[in-house]
Order: structure tokens, then sequence, then C-alpha cells
């Protein structure tokens, strides 16, 4: 059997055994009428006109789609040669063919395998049908009380030609890609689009919020897919989006490959020491702060510059994609520093501040400053890091109290981490630890530090999502 399409090719399971040996197969398409096929939308028992642009987008979701319809020979329209039927489109539907004869054709389609929107049946040409090229044929696709037709007409190309290469030989993904978008918000349309074989089924799964969802293909190859969020759907840049592609009983997949939201804004820092314009004792000083990114694509460590006074320290400066920290020993005096960096997206961050060394300076401030996720949400599964900043030296009392959701409106309150410990010669410190509740669930941070005497506390509360 062969035939073609007026879009891509797509390979046809054969049924076996068949009767069909000859040297030659026809080859026929349908093609078309005005290059698009006619649809509208038609509710039970009447015909409707064709809905604005605006309206079809809207009933998308119920409405079923016709891709493509296939149609193969193994005579070519002669009496007694054997049609082969393939109708491409939404799946669980009805689909039907009328061929405009010289008696009207009706045929049934059959979804097969179930669910694979590949809709097939066979016919035995008629010694009164008198099918020739150029005649019309109407597909029908219905999917409960809606349903969309399709014109096409027999071309003059009907005649034998070569099968069309099988996509399932050849079956592949060569790139699946994203336009980005400023954020994942209720309403936020996400487009993605896929490049591979030609003639496929393709679709796309979004970890946790859908899957399933088509990639029509627009044009040979290029596949493009649509989702717009609903305001219950828990959708994060970490998501996984899956493409697939299936063809002959094969199916092939691919992550998409580049960050889902846009990052244009650049990193900033936090917790820096010292602190703008802070006097700090003569000898070894630590000049570090933490890196902040929320929502973007991270400081990239290979771009991290530190000048004290315009002398580079960068090579005796340890760096990380989430911190920097400058151990030296500095003699009395005024000081600039300034830092640049660059998040992998290439967004630019530079800091300038000054402090000063000398001796007998005041000890440092006590000020306890606290620093955790983005947006101060957790996801339940992994453990949450807290990030501090106070005197060096300092004694850290750390402590997380969780009213954890255990069924419906009941609450649990539970300590969760108790624990002492000192901060490093910057000032800083971090705890972790793990949520142990369900969605709702509320973590209070309480962190209290003292030295000599002296003591400052802050508090930070965090929510699971």
């Amino acid at each position: 059997m062969s035939r073609s399409s007026i879009s891509a090719h797509h390979t046809a399971s054969r049924r076996s055994p068949r009767r069909w040996g000859a040297p030659s197969i026809v080859q026929l398409a349908l093609a078309l009428a005005a290059h698009a096929p006619g649809a509208a939308l038609i509710g039970t028992g009447a015909l409707a006109l064709a809905a604005p642009a605006h309206a079809q987008r809207a009933a998308a979701a119920a409405q079923p789609q016709i891709d493509r319809l296939e149609v193969g020979s193994d005579a070519g329209l002669a009496p007694g040669a054997e049609l082969e039927l393939r109708l491409y489109g939404t799946p669980r539907g009805q689909a039907s063919v009328r061929i405009s004869a010289a008696k009207p054709i009706n045929v049934v389609l059959k979804e097969s395998p179930a669910g694979s929107g590949e809709y097939v049946a066979y016919y035995t040409i008629k010694r009164a049908d008198g099918l020739a090229v150029g005649q019309g044929v109407r597909a029908t696709l219905k999917r409960g009380r809606l349903a969309t037709t399709a014109n096409y007409s027999i071309p003059s190309t009907a005649g034998a030609g070569t099968p069309p290469p099988s996509p399932a030989a050849g079956l592949r993904i060569d790139r699946f890609t994203a336009a980005p978008v400023a954020r994942l918000s209720p309403g936020t349309e996400l487009i993605f689009t896929a490049q591979g074989a030609p003639g496929a089924r393709g679709s796309f799964d979004i970890g946790g919020v859908a899957s399933d969802i088509p990639l029509r293909e627009i044009r040979p190859g290029v596949y493009e897919g649509r989702y717009t969020l609903r305001r219950e759907d828990r959708m994060t840049a970490a998501t996984p989006v899956v493409a697939s592609l299936s063809a002959g009983g094969q199916v092939v997949r691919a992550n998409l490959a580049q960050p889902l939201v846009a990052d244009v804004s650049p990193p900033s820092v936090a917790n820096l020491a010292p602190r703008e314009n802070e006097r700090v004792p003569a000898g070894v000083v630590y000049v570090s702060g933490n890196f902040e990114d929320r929502r973007g694509s991270g400081v990239d460590p290979r771009s991290v510059r530190l000048a004290l006074n315009g002398r580079d320290v960068t090579g005796e400066t340890q760096i990380t994609a989430q911190s920097f920290s400058y151990r030296g020993q500095l003699p009395p005096g005024a000081y600039s520093a300034q830092l640049t960096a660059r998040d992998v997206a290439g967004n630019e961050l530079r800091r300038d501040w000054r402090f000063e060394v000398g001796s007998g300076a005041a000890a440092a401030p006590m000020d306890v400053q606290l620093s955790g996720p983005a947006g101060d949400v957790v996801d339940g599964r992994t453990p949450v890091v807290i990030r501090g900043r106070t005197a060096p030296g300092a004694t850290v009392q750390a402590r997380v109290t969780g009213l954890l959701q255990v069924a419906g409106p009941i609450g649990l309150e539970q300590e969760l981490l108790n624990q002492t410990l000192t901060a490093d010669g910057a000032g800083q410190f971090a705890f972790q630890f793990q949520p142990a509740g369900a969605p709702g669930s509320r973590y209070d941070i309480s962190v209290n530090a003292t030295q000599n005497g002296r003591s400052d506390n802050a508090r930070l509360r965090l929510t699971q999502r």
C-alpha cells in the first residue's frame, strides 16, 4: 500500500495478510482545495458558519481538529482496487469520509490504536463508482456534540509514485524549545516548538500539570503546541516539560532544551561584610557576601571579580555561585570595594561600597540578618537552607517550629530544629531543615545571636506550597 497526504507523510501499519502484490503500487494524494481545508464548527444536526479566529481559540479545548487525510491504493482508481484511508486528528472521536463519486461514497473510519488520533478504513472501488481526479472528498471528525469538517479533492498527481519514506525509520526530535515568558502565572500562554521527523503524531507533557497536549505539525517536521496556565496549576521554572513524537509503533522523547522563564533581571548581593561605612579592627579582615538571583539563572562563578582600593584580589577570594569570601591582612585605613558579576543569562551586577580598617575599632554590630528560599516558599520535597549574618564569632541559637497541615484543617505544631552554631570570621552562619508537612504548612524560624553580653534576634516565616 502506498499513499501520500497534503502535508507530511506518515507511516501506515499494514493489515496482514493482504492480497496486494503488484510490482508497482499507485500513489494517491488528497490535496487541499484552495491550499487549506475548509473547516466549520458543527452542532448536532445543524451546520454553523465558521467561527471567528478568537472564538475558535476559545473553543479549541473542545473542538476536534483534523490534521490531514491520506489515501493509498493497490491499483489506482480502477474498479476492484482497494483504497486505504487514514485520517489524523483529535483522539477518541468518530471519523468518516464522503467521496463525491457518481454515487456518493460514505466510509466510516475506526481509530487504531485507541487514543492514537489515527483513524483507518479500507474500501474496494466498485464499477459504478467512477472515481476520477478532481472529485471532492469531505472528511468529518466528531467528538461529543461538536464536529469539524475538512474539504479535499483528488489531485492530478494521483498517478503512479514512490511510497514516501517511513517516518518511523528516521523518527527523531532534533530540538524542543519554548518562547520564554516573563513569569509563570494564571493566564500565561506557553508556546512550544519541536523540530524532527515529519509526519509523526506529536504531543507534550508538563510535569504534574497537564499531559498529552497536542503538538500540531504546522509545516513538515515542525510541530507547535500551546498551553494556557490555569489558576490551579502549580508550575515553576524547574517543572519538567517533555515532547513526544510517535509513528509506526515507535516513540521518541526530548526534554525542553532551554529555560522557560526569561531571565532579564540582574543578580544582587546581600549580607555584605564589612557593611557600608563600617569600621572593623586592623589585622585579618573578611570581605564577603551572598549572591541572590531569585527566579533567575544563577550567578556564573567565573564572572565574579573583587577589587579593594583598585587592587584585584579575585585570585585570593573563594567564589561559588552562592557567595564570595576574601580573607586578608589589611592595614588601617579607608577602603573602597568593588564587586562585579554576571548571571548565566548575561545580566550584570556591580556593587561598590566603603569601609574602614583601624585599631581600637568598635565591636562589630550584633544585627542578625536572615535569608531563605525565593518568595519565602518551600516545595516540601527538598531540605531548606537558611543563611544569616551577625557579629563574627557570635553564638547563634537557631530554632524551627512547624505548624504542619496533616488532614484538612487539622494542624500539628512540631519543633523541627533546635541547634547552636558559631558565626564564622565574617559573621556568616547557615543551617537547614527538612519540611515535614503537607501543602499549606507553615514554618517559623527564630535566630538569637549573643556575644560578650550583647544579643540580637531575627525571625522568618516560610510557607509550603
